[in-house]
C-alpha cells in the first residue's frame, strides 16, 4: 500500500506540468505522426516505377519456370493494364490495341515461344503526371533465348502513357520512341 502511496505522489509531480507544456506535447506529436504519415506515402512517381517493374515481370520467364506459376504470373495483367491498350512496337504481333485478357494470350504465346527471358527497364523519366494520366520514358531491354535455341537481346527506348484507374497507375499506351541520329 504504501508503494502505491508514493507512486501517485510521483505522478501527482508529473501531472503537475502547465497545461501549455500539455498542449505543445500533443502539438508535436501530432506533427511527428504528420510528418511520418507523409513520408511513408507513396507517391505517384513510386506507383507508376511499381507499374512497369509489373511489366518487366510479366515479360520475363525463368527458365525452369512451370507452366502453373506462368499462368499465376499473366493473369495480373488487369493490375498492369488499362481496359484497352495500344501498342506499337514496330512489328506486326505486337501492335495494336488490347484488352488485359487479349494481352494475358499473346504473353502466353509469347512464354511459349521462349525457353527464358529476361525484361528489364533503365533510364526511368517520368515526364508529366496530372491527377488521371502520366507519360513515362524509358529504355526497356529483353534478353532471353527462344526454344529453337536462338538468342533474343533486345533494346529499345520507349515511351509510355499511364491512366488512373481505380486509384492505380495503369499503362494505356506503350511504344517504340523514335530516335534521330546525327
Amino acid at each position: 500500500m504504501r508503494r502505491r502511496e508514493e507512486w501517485m505522489e510521483k505522478m501527482k509531480g508529473f501531472f503537475a506540468f502547465p497545461r501549455r507544456f500539455w498542449i505543445a506535447g500533443v502539438v508535436i506529436v501530432l506533427l511527428g505522426g504528420l510528418s511520418l504519415w507523409y513520408l511513408c506515402r507513396d507517391s505517384d512517381e513510386l506507383k507508376i516505377t511499381r507499374t512497369l517493374r509489373a511489366l518487366c515481370t510479366l515479360a520475363s520467364k525463368p527458365e525452369k519456370e512451370s507452366a502453373a506459376l506462368g499462368a499465376v504470373k499473366i493473369s495480373k495483367t488487369d493490375d498492369v493494364f488499362a481496359p484497352s491498350c495500344r501498342f506499337d512496337f514496330k512489328h506486326e504481333m505486337f501492335s495494336g490495341s488490347y484488352t488485359p485478357r487479349e494481352i494475358t494470350g499473346q504473353l502466353t504465346r509469347y512464354r511459349a515461344f521462349v525457353r527464358w527471358s529476361e525484361a528489364s527497364m533503365r533510364d526511368l523519366q517520368i515526364l508529366e503526371i496530372t491527377p488521371e494520366r502520366a507519360t513515362a520514358v524509358f529504355t526497356g531491354f529483353l534478353e532471353g533465348d527462344t526454344t529453337d535455341g536462338k538468342g533474343i537481346s533486345e533494346v529499345r527506348d520507349l515511351f509510355c502513357e499511364l491512366v488512373k484507374v481505380e486509384g492505380e497507375w495503369r499503362i494505356d499506351e506503350l511504344t517504340v520512341r523514335e530516335i534521330l541520329e546525327k
